[in-house]
């Protein structure tokens, strides 16, 4: 999945440069909120053709998060 932009992004996260195995980081626009007194970052992701087909044959979406402990994260879709 490739990060797009939204209307409502307000910042742009950047690498650090210290990704693990040398993966490439590419400038992450995001949109940093406060929902019901909860700090909250949304990014927009849109699926590939080959990721949509596979989404359509009923497979998965993986969410990955590098180290040892998951944030709390949440996936949804919301109409453009």
């Amino acid at each position: 999945m490739q990060p797009i932009r939204h209307h409502s992004n307000n910042i742009v996260f950047k690498s650090t440069g210290t990704e693990p195995n040398n993966v490439e980081v590419l400038p992450l626009p995001a949109t940093v909120a406060v929902e019901d007194d909860v700090h909250t970052v949304e990014t927009f992701w849109k699926p590939t053709a080959v990721e949509l087909e596979c989404l359509f044959d009923g497979g998965h979406v993986i969410l990955k998060v590098w180290g040892n402990t998951m944030p709390a994260v949440a996936l949804t879709a919301r109409r453009k």
